[in-house]
């Protein structure tokens, strides 16, 4: 557990929770009955909500009273602090019903009223394997764009390693409504960790809601590692930025360069033609483009992200994918640290690209995608202010393009946006375990 994970909390009315749920043969019906149970346990107000089916091929089902769970509005989304989402697997995404529904909540997104929210997932199919990881990714997909805060699995949680080690949520092969006992206390123990971190939202969904935001919990500024891949002059230049939104908020923030690979020359991919405007293409290896600086930065070393409350990693697309460089420092970090002092931190990621779809949406979720592995509680930034927009309009963190003839320092007030927001959020809500 880390230090601010360890801190005394103070006491605040009970989270409200809504286990959202589509199930045609019972098997997401049952999870998310166990799922209420716990969030009940740990002290919410808990709704259970089933999404209508688009086909009459379902089976009709009861809650703990007999009663027909009722269908969500967009009334329990405003309602609640935290969600549980239930889906079966549907060719390796979200059920059509479920996504329906998800469609339907876009004149709140585009408010901003969907903001701050805790959610995680639970999801089924046939097979142990099935799709069900794709599918828990593609419904954290929708809840960036959201601006929600995705809580991912917790290895040390009951049920887990049983239950198939997803580090994305709880995933059970489909079985008509008769769940294991495992599976069961898995789903209580998704819907009491969903209610923990509810709990610490009640300020940030207070602030969407017009009520008065709560006090901060505890009094130390936040620390911020902010790790980029070296030689990339615009990543230098987004990580300061995002490094200053992080002090706005009276956090600390630690800047440091993630290593090239030994022999290889820095990415060096961008480089700024025109004072003010987008970057075009760099050569590799063209060490004008890197401001001395950044090259002065100290290196990342795991004990950076041992000090840090909070991560936000910087990067250039590999192939599409998070870069050698990065999964290399991470594999380092998880060889020299114990689990606890890498793990339940809040992250959030940016980059650059070369072209508008070279590569950099798939390279930022590729990095959630690892950071889950983690337990992390991802923090993008959402559309959270019309600052995204105007600098591209990328949900999942700030990207510089070289070539898509945006401002520069719009980017770079996107940027300082998403420090603001992940030192905010963390500092309110601490990691993504509960406290002790």
């Amino acid at each position: 557990m880390s230090e601010l994970g360890s801190r005394s909390w103070s006491t605040e009315p009970a989270a409200n929770v809504a286990v959202i749920y589509h199930s045609r043969k019972g098997t997401q019906h049952a999870l998310a009955l166990a799922a209420a149970a716990g969030a009940r346990q740990a002290g919410a107000a808990v709704r259970l909500l089933r999404i209508p089916a688009i086909d009459a091929d379902s089976q009709d089902l009861f809650d703990d009273s007999g009663r027909r769970p009722p269908a969500p509005t967009h009334d329990d989304l405003l309602w609640a602090d935290g969600i549980v989402w239930g889906t079966p697997t549907h060719y390796g995404n979200v059920s059509a019903s479920f996504k329906r529904f998800i469609d339907s909540t876009s004149d709140l997104w585009s408010r901003g009223l969907l903001a701050d929210c805790a959610v995680t997932g639970m999801t089924s199919s046939t097979s142990p394997n099935g799709g069900q990881e794709a599918t828990l990714l593609g419904l954290y997909r929708s809840m960036y764009h959201w601006g929600a805060l995705v809580m991912s699995a917790d290895p040390a949680a009951p049920g887990w390693q049983a239950t198939g080690a997803n580090p994305f949520g709880l995933s059970v092969c489909a079985s008509y409504g008769k769940i294991l006992d495992v599976e069961e206390n898995a789903a209580q123990e998704t819907g009491r960790r969903v209610a923990r971190l509810a709990n610490r939202t009640h300020a940030l969904r207070d602030r969407i809601r017009g009520h008065t935001i709560r006090s901060l919990r505890h009094s130390r500024g936040t620390r911020v590692g902010v790790l980029f891949q070296d030689g990339d002059a615009e990543l230098a230049q987004l990580a300061e930025a995002l490094a200053a939104g992080v002090r706005d908020a009276g956090g600390e923030a630690r800047v440091r360069r993630i290593p090239c690979l030994a022999g290889d020359a820095p990415v060096r991919a961008t480089t700024a033609a025109t004072a003010g405007t987008a970057a075009t293409a760099g050569t590799a290896g063209t060490a004008a483009t890197v401001p001395a600086e950044a090259e002065a930065l100290p290196l990342a070393d795991p004990d950076d992200v041992a000090w840090a409350d909070a991560l936000a990693w910087g990067a250039h697309p590999a192939a599409g994918s998070a870069p050698p460089e990065l999964m290399r420092f991470l594999q380092a970090t998880e060889a020299a640290l114990p689990v606890e002092q890498y793990s339940n931190k809040a992250v959030t990621a940016f980059g650059t690209a070369l072209d508008a779809h070279s590569g950099g949406e798939s390279m930022l979720l590729s990095v959630y995608t690892a950071m889950h592995t983690w337990s992390a509680l991802i923090v993008a930034p959402g559309y959270t202010d019309p600052v995204v927009t105007v600098a591209g309009g990328n949900p999942y963190g700030t990207l510089h393009v070289a070539r898509n003839g945006l401002r520069k320092d719009d980017v770079l007030a996107a940027a300082r946006h998403q420090g603001f927001r992940l030192a905010t959020v963390t500092q309110r809500i601490g990691p993504a375990g509960p406290p002790d």
